[in-house]
């Protein structure tokens, strides 16, 4: 199950977003009800999910977090991922990498936000 770390932080005009678990089609409704609602209605722009703790992710993960880069884009903002080494494989093959940035760890966003 997909669970959002309860320490959501928002500093500096990022919101960093911590998730565990898995994010499949049986979580989704979760991740978007909490997440993408929360940028939507706040109109946020910078968005840093740490993806470190996140064990697996289906298509339809994949396709929830192209929405959520598009929400920030359409805020003329940015998604960055940080810490995605155990789903790093299933996101290449993707190609969500081609408009997403993955940044080193969550400090580096400071610098490049």
């Amino acid at each position: 199950m997909i669970k959002i770390n309860t320490c959501l932080e928002f500093r500096k005009g990022i919101l960093f977003i911590r998730i565990s678990g898995v994010i499949t089609k049986e979580t989704c409704d979760i991740y978007s009800e909490d997440i993408n609602d929360l940028i939507k209605i706040n109109g946020i722009k910078k968005v840093v999910l740490n993806l470190e703790k996140v064990k697996q992710i289906d298509l339809k993960g994949i396709n929830l977090l192209f929405y959520t880069y598009e929400l920030t884009k359409n805020n003329k903002g940015s998604l960055y991922f940080t810490n995605i080494d155990n789903i790093k494989e299933r996101l290449n093959k993707s190609h969500i990498l081609k408009y997403v940035d993955v940044l080193e760890n969550e400090l580096v966003s400071f610098e490049v936000a």
